[in-house]
Parts: C-alpha cells; sequence; structure tokens
C-alpha cells in the first residue's frame, strides 16, 4: 500500500536523497568471477539480498510494484535514489524489462549491470548528475551524443531540456537547434 510519508516500499526502506556509493560490494554482496571449462566468463553471483541503490532515470514520479510481492517502490522526481535488493530487480528484470530498456532505473554500479544482464541498454546511459554535460557540446556532438541514447532516455531529456530552456540555462540556439533535430521535436517557437 502507498504511505504518503518519506517511506516508499511496504518493507519500510526509506527513499536516499543524496547520492551514495553503496554498491553491491560494500552492500555485503558476495561476488565471484567464474571461468567455465571452455574460458567463457561466467557473470559473477550477487546475494539476492544486497542492497542496490537504483535512481530514477523517468523525468518525474516513478513507481514500480513488485508482481511477485505486491510491494511498492515510489521514486518522487529525476536523480532520486532508494536501495532496492538484488533479488527485487532481478524480479522487475523478468517482469517488467522496460525499467531496464528506457533507463527508468538507472543503476551505476557496473557488477550489478552485468549480473542483471542488463548491459546493452545501459551503454549510453546518461547520469542525471551528468546530464547537464551535453549542453557544453558543439551542436555536432549534440547529435551524435543523443542518436546515442535509447528511447526512454530520449523522452526524458525531453523534458529535461524544455525545463532548461524556461530557466534561460540554455539559451544558444545553435545548441537548441542541435537538440530540436536530434530529438525531433520543436521546444521554441519560430517567425
Amino acid at each position: 500500500m502507498e504511505n504518503e510519508t518519506k517511506t516508499t516500499s511496504q518493507r519500510g526502506r526509506r527513499k536516499t536523497s543524496q547520492a551514495s556509493s553503496s554498491t553491491a560490494a560494500k552492500a555485503g554482496a558476495e561476488t565471484e568471477t567464474q571461468t567455465n571449462s571452455k574460458g567463457f566468463r561466467v557473470r559473477k553471483k550477487i546475494d539476492p539480498h544486497a542492497l542496490i541503490t537504483v535512481t530514477n532515470g523517468f523525468h518525474g514520479r516513478l513507481v514500480y510494484k513488485n508482481k511477485r510481492t505486491g510491494e511498492l517502490f515510489i521514486w518522487e522526481s529525476y536523480g532520486d535514489e532508494q536501495e532496492m535488493e538484488m533479488i527485487d530487480l532481478q524480479n522487475a528484470k523478468a517482469t517488467s524489462k522496460k525499467f531496464f530498456e528506457n533507463n527508468w532505473f538507472i543503476i551505476k554500479d557496473p557488477t550489478v549491470v552485468s549480473a542483471l544482464g542488463v548491459e546493452k541498454y545501459y551503454k549510453h546511459v546518461v547520469l542525471p548528475e551528468n546530464a547537464n554535460d551535453i549542453f557544453s557540446l558543439s551542436p555536432d556532438e549534440i547529435k551524435k551524443e543523443i542518436f546515442k541514447l535509447n528511447k526512454g532516455q530520449r523522452e526524458s531529456l525531453k523534458y529535461f531540456i524544455r525545463e532548461k530552456i524556461l530557466s534561460g540555462e540554455i539559451d544558444s540556439l545553435s545548441r537548441i537547434t542541435a537538440l530540436e533535430e536530434a530529438l525531433g521535436v520543436t521546444f521554441i517557437e519560430r517567425d
């Protein structure tokens, strides 16, 4: 049941508001690198109850309901963080893969990303704390970087850019034009 306090899940975990370095290793996770008899790397195993920091990559309120337990996880805004158990992330991958495909769940720990087998979705992920970096690029570089992003990240970026233009943080017409062309939207009216 959703609760209006800072509690964001039925188990009573609390949302973390600042970036934390709670990686799988620091969370007490056991990781192992294994190679099978044919020399192929085998994914690392992480304790199913290890707490993993998950950042909201969706521009707005993000709600994930664990289909197995019914537990709700709620992030109020883009960039918010909260901890989930590895088993909850594995369940999300099995039942709600779009959270990974669209980078609505941003997982910064490469060990966890690898253990979940979702590396292909995180190749060009833009972290909330680095989202402003794209605006310092040249118009041609902006287009190249945006074309690397997946559909979910492009959608989130549209909202983020719109806010930055309205606040005056992005005022270069050439950069705005490059962003419009790369994202297929119109941010400002032209005569």
